[in-house]
C-alpha cells in the first residue's frame, strides 16, 4: 500500500511504501525519516497504527 504526501519543504508530491516501511502488527507511533526525491531534504514521517491495523500518516519538516 502506498500513501502520498506533500514535501513540507518544496511542496512536491512524494510517496511512502507503507507495506515495507510500517509494521501493522505493532499499534502505536512509528517514526522514520524520508528524503524528498526532488529537493533531497529530510522530512519526519510519523505513522500511527491503530489497534485494528489502520494507519494514519503525518509528515513534518
Amino acid at each position: 500500500m502506498d500513501d502520498r504526501y506533500e514535501c513540507p519543504f518544496c511542496g512536491e508530491p512524494g510517496e511512502i511504501d507503507l507495506d515495507s516501511d510500517v509494521d501493522f502488527d505493532a499499534p502505536g507511533d512509528q517514526v522514520f525519516v524520508q528524503d524528498c526525491a526532488v529537493c533531497c531534504r529530510p522530512a519526519t514521517v510519523t505513522v500511527r497504527v491503530g489497534p485494528d491495523g489502520t494507519a494514519s500518516l503525518t509528515v513534518n519538516a
